[in-house]
């Protein structure tokens, strides 16, 4: 499967942000229609079983309007498309990790049972939640009322009337790293830090399966290493305990992204 689109590039303040390109295609019945003839000819010829769109952030309900005019009219397409073999073209979406979307300018968008009609699979993006010492693909509340953990997120995308064997669980093949305030060998979730270094991938973490900590409710691990210098680093990550008690869940579908350039969907 190939996914479009995906988050802006942190590091280029020249790049477009893949979800402004794709508001104004879906705004416009040509470019919806180019698009949509665009990426079926790439699945046929490089024989791919699916294809993604990965437009996380819809900001108006006009956007959300024309997300699903898209995918309507990309899934009869698909249906009518002569692939070799008969085989049918699948179509997902990477959504956010709830139903409704934050930081919307005075309106409430939400992805609807309405999409379950021309979408094959929803990809949810169950990380990324937390910018600070934290985990941040926890999968419960570490705190009460600590409302962004996978399985609130769950609960809520079960009472959308979306059928569940299409929702597709998101999990990261990497963690977060920071450079702690104070001399310490253990630290908790939220501990105070000095910087962000930001993703760190999963083969870059110091030996990742041995002398950490995991954290039962949030099923993520954590553990401090110094650097030449003695300075301590804080690591915030899924290990192969948390991946396979997430993959025994037996309720959805697994999806694994990796850190860099580009993100990889895997089969589990």
């Amino acid at each position: 499967m190939v996914s479009i689109g995906g988050p802006k590039p942190n590091n280029d303040a020249t790049a477009i942000d893949p979800s402004i390109a794709i508001s104004q295609m879906a705004g416009n019945t040509a470019s919806r229609k180019r698009f949509i003839e665009t990426t079926l000819a790439l699945a046929e010829n490089y024989k791919f079983d699916g294809v993604e769109l990965a437009w996380i952030y819809p900001k108006t309900k006009l956007d959300m309007t024309n997300l699903h005019n898209l995918f309507r009219e990309w899934k009869i397409a698909a249906d009518l498309h002569n692939f070799p073999n008969g085989r049918k073209l699948l179509l997902s979406a990477a959504v956010y990790c709830y139903p409704s979307i934050p930081n919307a300018p005075n309106e409430e968008v939400r992805y609807t049972g309405e999409l379950d009609t021309c979408i094959d699979i929803f990809n949810i993006i169950f990380y990324n939640y937390s910018p600070v010492t934290s985990y941040h693909s926890r999968f419960g509340p570490i705190r009460p009322s600590h409302n962004y953990n996978t399985q609130d997120a769950l609960q809520e995308w079960r009472n959308v009337r979306i059928s569940l064997t299409k929702l597709v669980m998101g999990i990261p093949l990497y963690g977060g790293k920071w450079i702690m305030a104070d001399d310490v060998n253990e630290v908790t979730d939220g501990a105070q830090a000095v910087e962000y270094k930001g993703r760190v991938a999963y083969r870059d973490i110091p030996d990742p399966e041995t002398g950490g900590t995991y954290d039962d409710v949030a099923w993520c691990t954590s553990k401090v290493e110094r650097d030449a210098n003695g300075n301590p680093f804080w690591y915030g990550y899924e290990d192969t305990k948390s991946v396979s008690k997430k993959i025994d869940l037996n309720v959805l579908f697994e999806r694994a992204w990796k850190t860099g350039s580009a993100a990889s969907a895997v089969a589990l």
